[in-house]
């Protein structure tokens, strides 16, 4: 009896093993296949934006490589978030993607007091694709030149000043400069970042953060002055205007990342596969112009990597968060 329950074990542990091989055989022939129909790359924004521009170059490229249509789909609304939950439920095959900036990945969650997706557990990181320098914008009737000045001004007229934001991924930003530079001014929330823009250019409000690549025209044609780039460095496309960090707050960097997602469950070998295919389209000459030429810098990644600078900055977020008491409700 004893022999007996043991053969049979030992058979059992052999069909379990021999099943795992074969499991992991077809997802390796799948991935070797993928794509084998038309994928869709969800954008939670409205198009038009820097996320929506990201997306569509990189699919029009996959497309070349894959061979298989790659359709961008706007989903916007809610500070992200109604795009992100339905990429969150989605069939975790490969073929629902991911688009999407620093804001819904790294920031909502400091922010948001209930969150209908949770960033770390519910997505797989896929890649970078690009970095985008936030800048400090100004109505031009606004006595301000530099971010120095601003401080200057908002220190002379405590409360008088105002910010369009365009949702937690320019808040948060606009919130560490304040704290930062020891200043205060009021935040006046906008559902996106073409409105904020407009407030700002309208005279609405007299500030703005925005993505260089959002904001650029409206830099060249007049409607809005730069005064400070957040980024630790200066633009290439710009470099006499001075970083933030020159103009006397010491250590503030704030730039914004774009990157793609899957759904928590896509097999790896299809994930390794997809942001191999993504680094593959961003060292091509062409899409590098395409994009510098719009401000944005290509930078690919492995999934470990996106994982890991999306942790730290989740972590410095909720932490700038807590110490300002934000705390928005859904």
């Amino acid at each position: 009896m004893k022999t007996s329950f043991s053969l049979r074990r030992h058979v059992a542990w052999i069909v379990v093993a021999c099943s795992c091989v074969a499991t992991g055989a077809a997802i390796a022939a799948d991935a070797d296949k993928f794509p084998s129909r038309p994928v869709k790359i969800v954008v939670p924004t409205a198009p038009g934006g820097s996320i929506d521009t990201t997306a569509r170059i990189l699919a029009e490229k996959l497309l070349e490589v894959w061979g298989q249509p790659v359709v961008v789909e706007n989903r916007p609304g809610a500070s992200m978030m109604i795009g992100a939950e339905a990429v969150a439920r989605a069939q975790p095959d490969g073929y629902t993607l991911m688009v999407v900036h620093d804001g819904a990945m790294a920031i909502n969650p400091a922010v948001y007091k209930t969150l209908r997706y949770q960033p770390g557990k519910d997505f797989v990181s896929i890649s970078l694709i690009n970095s985008i320098p936030l800048v400090l914008l100004a109505n031009p009737s606004l006595k301000a030149n530099t971010a120095k000045d601003l401080i200057t001004l908002a220190r002379q007229r405590p409360g008088a000043l105002n910010h369009a934001n365009g949702g937690p991924g320019t808040l948060l930003p606009s919130q560490l400069f304040k704290a930062m530079a020891g200043i205060e001014y009021l935040e006046v929330p906008y559902k996106g970042a073409a409105l904020a823009l407009a407030s700002t250019i309208a005279g609405d409000t007299q500030i703005t953060i925005a993505d260089l690549a959002s904001a650029s025209g409206f830099i060249k044609s007049g409607r809005l002055r730069p005064i400070g780039i957040a980024s630790s460095e200066r633009s290439r496309a710009f470099p006499d205007l001075p970083t933030i960090a020159e103009e006397g707050v010491a250590g503030y960097q704030a730039d914004m990342w774009v990157g793609a997602f899957a759904p928590v469950g896509t097999p790896q070998a299809i994930v390794d596969k997809i942001g191999q295919d993504i680094r593959r389209v961003l060292e091509e000459p062409a899409v590098r112009t395409k994009m510098e030429a719009l401000y944005m810098t290509p930078v690919g990644s492995t999934g470990a990597e996106l994982a890991s600078i999306m942790a730290r900055d989740t972590l410095r977020w909720s932490k700038l968060a807590k110490e300002r008491n934000l705390e928005i409700e859904q």
